[in-house]
């Protein structure tokens, strides 16, 4: 806890730094202070360890909790300097008073609902092992069933989704602008496009989780454990990918107390069905309890953006059809790959000419799927 209250105000000051570059449009300056926290917190972490790892076990979480807050105060003086440069830009160093009580009525709403709903997150990861051993797990295979399906299997699924998190960003500047000038023509084509091609790029990914969960799982944690939680939860990024976009164009069009308000909401159903599920169910009960949760918390967020907007969604050509050809695809290419590996030891050479081979159809597919909706929008 000590070692993690040093970051705090570099994290209040970098956020505030973050969301001025978002505004002025310059993602790229806090997107390579992203980078450079991350490289940071890699090598303090490795280096570190290598040096206290000896010491037991407190020692090494301790070093892992000390590089994170090293990055952290790293990254703020990366974007420090980044803004001291920016700011020579501007002639003027005048405040608008009248600006504070616009920034309070949006900051306020939505900082008690960011702690309530971190308060309402810390619940619910304190009752998931609790949960688990009331299955009838003791308290190790409920730790490991946990550490599975949260610490491997679901950080393995979003890991992509970080391409998402910075279009989602650009996204917020882009709708604002456009709402405040009343362009509801451009807000809409903006949303239809970024959502179409959030759902071809999630419901590609999730197919290939799918397919190759196995190998997938294997060569990343060198343990088949992992595959089942990949599979039972690849439908899902489709799900999870689809959210994150769709809350950065409902902050983008100044729905962030709304989108606050559904994220506390899934929370709360979220504790519910853990309350419910697990006991009975354990590691499945948990898998339902994440279904529910995010489809409810998509569903809201959705809902709410449709009724904003004259947004719409074109299910077969947009979801149906790129399912059943990534899905499809992903068969096809695993069954031929099969009578390959029969004869030879399965490699990452061979699961990377797999994953091309999925994705090249799959991109073939679209290409052609799209190309004949032009031409008929032509005629």
């Amino acid at each position: 806890l000590k070692a993690l209250s040093i970051s705090m105000p570099p994290i209040a000051m970098s956020s505030a730094m973050s969301g001025y570059f978002m505004a002025t449009r310059q993602i790229f300056k806090s997107s390579s202070a992203q980078i450079f926290e991350q490289a940071v917190k890699i090598f303090v972490t490795v280096f570190t360890l290598e040096m206290y790892i000896g010491k037991g076990i407190e020692y090494a979480c301790l070093c892992m909790i000390a590089g994170g807050s090293i990055a952290e105060i790293s990254s703020f003086l990366f974007m420090l300097i980044l803004y001291q440069i920016d700011k020579r830009r501007y002639n003027s160093n005048k405040t608008k008073k009248d600006a504070y009580p616009a920034i309070f009525k949006i900051a306020l709403p939505v900082a008690l609902s960011a702690y309530l709903r971190s308060a309402l997150v810390t619940i619910e990861h304190l009752l998931i092992p609790r949960g688990l051993k009331k299955s009838g797990m003791d308290n190790e295979t409920a730790l490991k069933c946990y550490g599975t399906i949260h610490g491997m299997a679901l950080p393995l699924l979003l890991f992509p989704s970080s391409i998402l998190k910075s279009l989602s960003s650009l996204l917020v500047p882009e709708l604002s602008e456009c709402a405040a000038l009343g362009h509801r023509r451009q807000i809409n084509h903006i949303i239809s496009k970024m959502f179409k091609m959030t759902l071809y790029f999630s419901i590609g990914l999730s197919g290939t989780f799918y397919c190759f969960a196995e190998e997938i799982g294997t060569l990343v944690y060198k343990s088949s454990a992992v595959t089942l939680y990949i599979r039972l939860l690849s439908p899902l990024c489709v799900i999870m990918y689809v959210d994150g976009i769709i809350d950065g164009m409902l902050k983008g069009l100044n729905q962030q107390v709304n989108s606050m308000l559904y994220n506390i909401i899934d929370s709360i159903v979220s504790i519910m069905s853990i309350l419910i599920f697990l006991p009975r169910f354990a590691g499945d009960g948990y898998i339902m309890a994440i279904y529910i949760s995010e489809i409810l918390n998509a569903f809201l967020s959705l809902n709410r953006l449709i009724k904003i907007t004259d947004f719409n969604i074109d299910y077969i050509k947009w979801i149906f059809l790129p399912t059943v050809s990534v899905y499809g695809a992903g068969s096809l290419v695993s069954h031929i790959s099969m009578l390959f590996i029969r004869s030879n030891p399965f490699s990452i050479i061979h699961l990377v000419f797999q994953i091309l081979s999925c994705i090249s159809i799959y991109a073939v597919f679209l290409f052609s799927l799209n190309y004949n909706t032009k031409i008929k929008h032509r005629n």
